[in-house]
C-alpha cells in the first residue's frame, strides 16, 4: 500500500510540475518474423531532483521587511546617534526532502504527510534600499566631529539592522503563513491525481 501511496504522491507532483508524465511507447519487431506482436508500453511517472527543487522553491514564503532604527554611540565627551530606514527581505520555507507519508487511505483517497516546521532560510539586508537618514551629535562630538566615530556608528547601525531583520523574519505569524502556503501548493498538486492531502507539522 505504501508503495502505491508513494506512486500517487509522485504522480501528483510530477504531473503538476511538468504537465504530463513521461510515457514511452516502443514497438519491437523480431527479426525475420512475418507477424507483428502487440506493442508494449513503458510507463515511468516520477519526480526528478529538478522537480523537487522547483516545488521546494514554490513553497518558500518570500517577505519584504522594513523598519526604522536608531543606534546610539556613547563616549566620554559626547554621543552620536544614527537613524536608519531599514529595508530587506527573508525567505521562509520547509525542507520537502524530509517529508514522510504517515497515512494513506485509498478508500477516502486521502494522503497525510509529516513535514518539518518552516524555518528562516535566509535574511538579506538590502543596502540599495536602506537609507541613513541622519546623524546627530551631542557634547564635544558636536563641536569636533570625528570621521572615525562616524564610521564606527554607521557600521554598528548596519550590523544591528541585520540582527533586527533576522529577528523580524522569525515571527510566528510569518512561519504560519509559510505553513499555509506550503499546504495550499501541495494540496493543489495532489488534486491532479484526485487525492486530498493532510499535513502533520513536526
Amino acid at each position: 500500500m505504501w508503495s502505491r501511496c508513494i506512486w500517487i504522491l509522485a504522480l501528483g507532483l510530477s504531473l503538476a510540475l511538468t504537465g504530463w508524465g513521461v510515457i514511452g511507447l516502443y514497438t519491437h519487431r523480431p527479426s525475420g518474423s512475418g507477424s507483428q506482436p502487440p506493442p508494449f508500453t513503458n510507463h515511468h511517472v516520477g519526480v526528478s531532483i529538478a522537480d523537487l527543487q522547483e516545488l521546494a522553491e514554490l513553497t518558500i514564503l518570500k517577505v519584504d521587511l522594513a523598519d526604522v532604527q536608531e543606534t546610539t554611540l556613547t563616549g566620554n565627551t559626547g554621543t552620536a546617534r544614527a537613524t536608519l530606514l531599514i529595508a530587506g527581505d527573508a525567505r521562509i520555507g520547509t525542507d520537502l526532502a524530509k517529508a514522510k507519508i504517515i497515512k494513506c487511505d485509498e478508500a477516502t483517497r486521502t494522503l497525510v504527510l509529516q513535514l518539518p516546521l518552516p524555518v528562516v532560510q535566509s535574511v538579506r539586508l538590502d543596502h540599495a534600499r536602506t537609507r541613513l537618514t541622519s546623524i546627530r551629535r551631542t557634547g564635544l562630538w558636536r563641536l569636533m566631529p570625528s570621521e572615525e566615530t562616524r564610521t564606527d556608528l554607521v557600521n554598528a547601525a548596519f550590523a544591528e539592522a541585520q540582527r533586527q531583520l533576522e529577528k523580524a523574519a522569525g515571527r510566528l505569524e510569518l512561519r504560519e503563513k509559510a505553513q499555509a502556503k506550503a499546504e495550499a501548493i501541495l494540496r493543489d498538486h495532489l488534486k491532479v491525481a484526485h487525492w486530498d492531502l493532510g499535513v502533520d507539522w513536526r
